[in-house]
């Protein structure tokens, strides 16, 4: 349904057709998952189709990244069927100065 694309700092995913409450972004540790259900109005039953290529139904991506990102300032946007999530790394990621004592 969707394909996940992780750029340096950001993931991409096309999503087109959803509403905004119809998505959520999760992140544990060094996972970011993306989930969501997207409903396809009821049709007549007595229409046929030679080929139909609407997907509906619940869907669930992950993506593990190669560090731990702060949870606490992810930063997800929605706009024309795109979601964009900005990841920033944990403080416990980031490289740290270590005082050498001689």
């Amino acid at each position: 349904m969707s394909r996940m694309i992780m750029f340096m700092r950001e993931i991409r995913s096309e999503i087109p057709g959803m509403a905004l409450e119809e998505l959520d972004v999760s992140v544990t540790g060094r996972t970011v998952a993306v989930a969501g259900n997207k409903n396809i109005p009821s049709e007549d039953q007595n229409d046929r189709y030679h080929r139909k290529e609407r997907k509906a139904g619940k869907f669930r991506r992950q993506v593990n990244l190669p560090e731990e990102v702060n949870s606490e300032q992810l930063e997800a946007k929605y706009r024309h069927g795109m979601l964009m999530i900005v990841l920033l790394k944990a403080e416990s990621a980031k490289p740290r100065k270590v005082t050498i004592s001689g």
